[in-house]
C-alpha cells in the first residue's frame, strides 16, 4: 500500500529475509507437486510474483468491505512507527478518506470539508475524484477512479525534487494525486470532476502553450 498511495517502494534484502518477504506477502512458497508430502527439515523455495505483485497487493485492500478498510486507516493513524513519521501517515489518510468519499462518486463538497461560509455555493456543489492522463497528441484523458478503478497502478505519487512536481502537472500518468513533500505549500494535490460544469464525456482537450 505504501507503493499505491505514493510513497518510495520498500527495499528487502533478498538474502536471510525470505520470511519476510512471505509475510508481506510479496514472496510465495513453491507450490508442492502432487501427491508431495511437506518436510518441514527442506528449506522450500521462494519466488516473487513480478510484475503483478503490487496489483495483487492492492487488490486484498481493496477486496475488504469498506468498515474494514476504515478501521486499517484509522489504526495506521495511531500507531505511526515514530512521531517524526506522523506527518506522512497523515497524508496517506488524507489520500485515502478522498479515495473512500468520492471515488466513484459524485459527494457533496461540504459533506468533506469544512467551510467557513456556510452559505457558500461550494458546500452543496458534487464533485467525483479522477484521473488524468495526457496522450501523444497533447489531450488529457479524463477518467474515474476509486478504490477499484483508475488510470493508474498507483494513487498518488510523492515528489522528489521541484522537476517532479511540474512533470506530475504536465501528464500526471492515472495517477489521482501529487504528493509534493516540501518542494511547495499543499501537502496533496488531487483532481476532481465537477457534475455541474463538467459534461458527461470523459475526455478533457487542451493544446500546449
Amino acid at each position: 500500500m505504501r507503493w499505491v498511495i505514493g510513497r518510495q517502494s520498500k527495499v528487502i534484502a533478498l538474502e536471510g529475509d525470505m520470511h519476510q518477504l512471505i509475510d508481506l506477502g510479496v514472496g510465495h512458497l513453491e507450490t508442492l507437486s502432487p501427491g508431495e508430502k511437506f518436510d518441514p527439515k527442506l528449506n522450500y523455495p521462494v519466488y516473487i510474483a513480478e510484475p503483478l505483485v503490487v496489483v495483487s497487493l492492492s487488490t486484498l485492500f481493496e477486496a475488504h468491505p469498506s468498515a474494514r478498510r476504515s478501521i486499517w486507516m484509522g489504526d495506521t493513524f495511531t500507531d505511526p512507527d515514530n512521531t517524526l513519521s506522523r506527518g506522512y501517515v497523515s497524508e496517506d489518510l488524507v489520500v485515502l478518506v478522498l479515495m473512500k468519499e468520492f471515488g466513484g462518486k459524485f459527494t457533496p463538497l461540504g459533506d468533506v470539508f469544512h467551510f467557513k461560509d456556510s452559505a457558500s455555493s461550494l458546500v452543496c456543489r458534487k464533485v467525483t475524484l479522477v484521473a488524468l492522463r495526457r496522450t501523444d497528441g497533447h489531450e488529457m484523458l479524463c477518467c474515474q477512479s476509486s478504490f477499484n478503478s483508475g488510470g493508474s497502478d498507483r494513487y498518488g505519487f510523492k515528489a522528489q525534487s521541484p522537476a517532479n512536481v511540474l512533470d506530475f502537472f504536465y501528464d500526471p500518468k492515472g495517477r489521482s494525486f501529487l504528493l509534493p513533500d516540501i518542494h511547495m505549500g499543499p501537502d496533496l494535490v488531487g483532481f476532481f470532476k465537477d457534475e455541474e460544469t463538467c459534461s458527461s464525456g470523459t475526455n478533457f482537450s487542451r493544446t500546449d502553450p
